[in-house]
């Protein structure tokens, strides 16, 4: 009987180790998850023109790799035909601008009928800034 008890010993061992283990690379992973959401920066239009604006090639690209979260008034829409959508123009202090285009075409945006003077949230990746104009691209509405 000692032979047939041990095989069930050490595949209940087995068993118990595995379930073990693959709980907690479920919550390294949920962790990892969390993770990469709190490195996505959450700032106002005007904070992340300013901070864009002083950083240099990869130091944006470490920073705002993953994406921004921006919250800011809209100054001014335009319509890039049936190809690019909407493009929602956001002010920021000083002299400049961000211009972003949705993910969806801006059909999100239209939906809720935003328009000049309202406050929006979003989150987007960036697209460079030459001159005055930081655009933004991929965005959707927060």
């Amino acid at each position: 009987m000692g032979s047939v008890v041990a095989p069930r010993v050490v595949a209940a061992l087995l068993f118990t180790f595995a379930a073990m283990a693959s709980g907690c690379e479920g919550k390294d992973e949920a962790s990892a998850e969390g993770e990469g959401e709190d490195k996505v920066p959450d700032l106002t239009a005007a904070e992340f023109y300013k901070d864009y604006s002083s950083l240099k090639g990869a130091d944006r690209l470490n920073k705002y790799g993953e994406g921004v979260a921006i919250k800011g008034t809209v100054e001014k829409r335009v319509y890039l035909g049936e190809d690019e959508g909407l493009q929602l123009w956001l002010a920021v202090d000083g002299p400049g601008h961000i211009a972003a285009r949705f993910q969806d075409g801006g059909a999100a945006a239209r939906k809720q009928k935003i328009k000049v003077g309202d406050t929006v949230a979003i989150r987007c990746q960036f697209n460079g800034k030459p001159d005055d104009v930081l655009f933004l691209v991929d965005c959707a509405l927060l």
